[in-house]
């Protein structure tokens, strides 16, 4: 496991607010696009934009990753099909949780340690026609429509824990769901694996709402939610109340629970969590839950993601010294617990901010090409150089 044990890097683009550096959504809006599909009816209109516009940023993650002609126009049809009608108008005035510009859409890839072939996936917030207005002033009535849109599309989706999370995070008052108690309106989150030629969903909810409705603590709403969930693996309370301990020693932020849309028995549990603290030793105690979390290769992963680490932030060797202060919601380091059937261990995983910390795109392209030559395969790197320079 290694490396991907210990970390991801959804970088984030750190020069450019309309891009996003290690995956590039390719989703700028242009003005002009937008004048040239108005002349259509609206609805015909958007989901042309969002299919040309990340269709394309999408077509060449697929390329580049490997997948074959057939699996590219089979995933291309899906966000034509499914996703792109959902993602409202280009020029919305709904600012998503999604991106820190407020773009609905991010798409990422994932390397193997092994030099396998990454695997495309891509994350979205739906967004309805009336999104942010007084029909619909919290983005909640696209939901169903979504929801429809998805179980038809993929009928081997499991919704066990999908109805029951999104039950028990339901709020009951618009008040509770105001942009002010959470720093965004966001309360729903779709994610999608393409893996060959299947798709796996995931679905992401943002518990903060209901916790302050109920005057709660997250930590608690979120536990709570998780150990009434319909089958929840017993060997699980393990994991999860390892993760408890470690929170309540800790200044943590709790922004997301996700699932993945299968069996109970097969779905894994993720809880990302922000921790202003960047210093490094803070990274490593986040990953390793102050030392409960132990494995083989942690060792070897903690030296690799430190020698990372240092060469993207230009830090040399000082793990004590933190990141420049950046005063926005999003900074800080986010992590993802992960609770799987099988493991009576969390799983922890952290989010690299390129955004907020690096100074170029340059820079981000150049150091995590050279870490993927090192520690992966020169085809990875050399895939991943020709995607970056394809999409910024």
């Amino acid at each position: 496991m290694l490396l991907q044990a210990l970390f991801r890097l959804e970088a984030e683009n750190s020069s450019q607010p309309e891009a996003r550096a290690s995956v590039a959504q390719g989703t700028e809006i242009d003005a002009r696009r937008v004048v040239a599909i108005n002349r259509v009816p609206a609805e015909e209109a958007n989901q042309s934009f969002w299919s040309d516009y990340v269709g394309r940023s999408l077509a060449i993650l697929l390329q580049h990753a490997g997948y074959h002609e057939e699996s590219q126009r089979k995933h291309l049809r899906f966000f034509k099909d499914i996703i792109a009608p959902h993602l409202g108008a280009p020029l919305s005035s709904w600012k998503s949780f999604m991106t820190d510009d407020g773009n609905p859409v991010e798409l990422s890839w994932e390397w193997s340690v092994d030099d396998q072939e990454p695997r495309v996936r891509y994350s979205i917030e739906p967004i309805g026609p009336h999104t942010g207005t007084k029909l619909d002033p919290f983005n909640t009535a696209v939901i169903r429509d979504f929801d429809q849109a998805l179980a038809r599309a993929l009928p081997e989706a499991d919704m066990t824990w999908y109805e029951h999370f999104a039950r028990f995070f339901s709020c009951s008052t618009t008040d509770s769901i105001s942009r002010e108690s959470q720093g965004h309106a966001t309360h729903r989150f779709y994610a999608f694996d393409l893996v060959d030629d299947d798709i796996t969903a995931k679905a992401y909810f943002f518990p903060g709402f209901k916790a302050r409705e109920l005057r709660v603590a997250i930590l608690d709403l979120i536990s709570q939610s998780i150990s009434s969930a319909p089958q929840w693996f017993s060997y699980g309370a393990r994991a999860l109340a390892a993760f408890q301990a470690f929170g309540a020693q800790k200044q943590l932020e709790y922004d997301m629970v996700a699932i993945d849309l299968v069996k109970p028995r097969e779905s894994r549990i993720k809880i990302y969590y922000r921790c202003r603290e960047t210093a490094f030793e803070s990274v490593v105690d986040c990953l390793t839950l102050s030392g409960l979390v132990t494995f083989p290769a942690l060792s070897q992963g903690i030296q690799d993601l430190r020698v990372f680490w240092n060469a993207l932030f230009q830090k040399g060797d000082q793990s004590q010294i933190p990141l420049p202060t950046v005063n926005h919601r999003t900074a800080g380091i986010l992590y993802n617990v992960e609770l799987r059937p099988n493991y009576t261990s969390p799983v922890v995983k952290m989010y690299i901010p390129v955004r907020h910390y690096c100074n170029s795109d340059q820079h981000v392209v150049q150091t995590l090409s050279s870490f993927l030559r090192s520690k992966v395969s020169d085809r990875s790197a050399e895939a991943y150089t020709k995607v970056m320079q394809s999409l910024l």
